[in-house]
């Protein structure tokens, strides 16, 4: 049963956040794009490295999704000053205002799971489930040994 809520959970996730950008308007946008601008958005200028690595995807299918979110005006493309061999990519006010909304829809859902639980029980869970899927995801890395600090993992 514990496999058949979590299958359920991870999928209806989905669903939802696919049907709350198109309830709020954000038509344009396909939630792989809207996870490439969260991610992004968190640093004023990133490396599309960074940003591929965050995302376990290659920097190829990065450069065809930012090409996509530079055309509609989501991000910003440059080269670095310094070393123009790298490109940096930072959101632009339009997209700012898409994840407002797209953090607001985290918060609800968010708020409403933790209900009557502490931030300390809900952090520990989060952790050890970001760990176990890292370290699904490449077990060479070992991540469920990581500290809780190494995890970026943030509870407003």
């Amino acid at each position: 049963r514990l496999e058949e809520a979590f299958n359920y959970v991870a999928n209806l996730t989905m669903v939802i956040e696919e049907r709350t950008l198109d309830a709020k308007l954000i038509t344009d946008l396909t939630l792989g794009e809207l996870h490439v601008l969260e991610i992004v958005n968190k640093e004023a200028t990133i490396p599309m490295t960074k940003v591929a690595n965050q995302l376990k995807i290659t920097v190829g299918s990065l450069t065809t999704c930012v090409n996509r979110l530079v055309k509609k005006e989501y991000l910003f493309r440059e080269r670095d000053a310094e070393d123009h061999r790298v490109m940096k990519i930072s959101t632009t006010q339009k997209a700012k205002k898409v994840l407002k909304l797209h953090d607001r829809f985290h918060e609800d859902i968010l708020y409403g799971i933790l209900d009557g639980v502490t931030i300390r029980d809900a952090t520990k869970v989060m952790t050890q489930v970001a760990r176990t899927l890292e370290n699904y995801y490449n077990p060479k890395e070992k991540n469920y040994e990581k500290p809780i600090d190494s995890i970026n993992i943030t509870i407003k």
